[in-house]
């Protein structure tokens, strides 16, 4: 049996993390198996929506101290854990330079093959932090044995511009399960009854809420969204560090009682089912999962003119600049709104498989990748 070690930034579903526990769930268990690891304050403990998951499908988890405090405790708590379990693969989740570095660990505790999947074309942080990163640019071209990301824009931004064309980085694509995510009548019933939201036109949201994720004006979209369709209702599904300052601005805005703010859920798939739109004003994206999931619900969605024309597989993602304001994006919505209620849900699986998103595919690509 093979084991990867994955480090992550966290147990919980981001967006890496939910690709990766995609695969986890489907890969031969009997040949791979998936551990995890991640920064923690305290170097202890540990907690997310995946844990428990991971233990249940054979994976172990550890924990190390975090790199921007203790930066040598963290290398050498990583080099170690390679070491004592005999990691030779080992795989990190970031766009981050810095986090090449956890690579260099593994490779002094004998890993063979170091990967990295860049997972955003942009860099949250204070201008110092994006100086140290672009300081350290070099590091995720130089260390990484496989360097993948799941788009060109998100490869480009942390191995460098014409990595893919030129062969030294792979696009290993968000593959999904189609059969988890087909529109449910039933199941759209159930959960808006959960919600209370009977017949009412649902805008939907699912991101970590965190800065570049943008929801202050995603909940100024949907203000104005108001205006246009007074019985809307706006959905926002994820846990992160913004959570309590959105819940309070929507409370400002007058606009609380409209919102559903669900916190991390286990029923992603389902909740598409209850949705009629969903709305990404991202500042930056990689490859955004919840636009690839929209689309096998098939769903029209509305995002920002940063996420990559990668993100479009069906024709059903609409761009529009965040220049426009909220009032723009609000009669964006509305028109999907009419267009949902008057077309219907698409049927999307062929052009999916078509454009390789199948689970089946991208899983046999990432072995092939991983572990030769």
């Amino acid at each position: 049996m093979k084991r990867l070690l994955v480090i992550a930034n966290s147990f919980d579903a981001g967006g890496a993390e939910t690709f990766l526990m995609k695969l986890f769930r489907r890969i031969d268990r009997s040949k791979y198996v998936f551990d995890f690891l991640v920064s923690v304050p305290d170097g202890k403990g540990g907690e997310g929506l995946y844990l428990d998951e991971m233990h249940s499908l054979g994976g172990r988890t550890f924990t190390v101290p975090m790199k921007l405090r203790h930066p040598v405790k963290c290398f050498r708590a990583v080099k170690r854990i390679v070491r004592e379990n005999g990691y030779e693969y080992v795989l990190r989740l970031s766009q981050q330079s810095l986090a090449a570095l956890d690579l260099l660990a593994a490779k002094c505790g004998g890993a063979r093959v170091l990967a990295m999947r860049s997972t955003s074309a942009g860099l949250d942080g204070g201008t110092l932090f994006k100086l140290i990163n672009f300081l350290f640019s070099p590091l995720p071209r130089m260390i990484p044995t496989v360097k993948l990301a799941p788009s060109e824009n998100a490869a480009e931004r942390t191995f460098g511009r014409g990595c893919v064309k030129n062969g030294k980085a792979h696009i290993l694509r968000n593959g999904l399960d189609f059969d988890d995510y087909a529109y449910s009548p039933g199941t759209a019933r159930r959960i808006r009854d959960e919600l209370s939201l009977g017949e009412r036109p649902v805008l939907g949201h699912i991101g970590r809420f965190s800065p570049e994720k943008n929801h202050r004006f995603l909940l100024e979209c949907f203000s104005e969204l108001k205006k246009l369709t007074p019985d809307a209702a706006l959905v926002l599904v994820g846990s992160g560090p913004l959570f309590e300052d959105t819940k309070a601005l929507a409370k400002q805005l007058g606009i609380y009682d409209d919102c559903r703010f669900l916190g991390q859920r286990t029923d992603v798939p389902e909740l598409f089912s209850a949705f009629d739109a969903v709305a990404l004003p991202s500042l930056y994206e990689g490859m955004p999962n919840v636009i690839i999931e929209a689309q096998a619900a098939g769903l029209r969605s509305l995002v920002s003119d940063t996420v990559t024309r990668e993100a479009n597989i069906t024709g059903l993602v609409e761009y529009l600049p965040l220049e426009g304001g909220a009032g723009e994006w609000a009669g964006a919505v509305n028109e999907i709104f009419r267009q949902s209620s008057a077309f219907g849900r698409a049927d999307t699986r062929d052009r999916f498989i078509a454009a390789g998103y199948g689970t089946e595919s991208v899983l046999n690509e990432f072995i092939s990748l991983i572990f030769g």
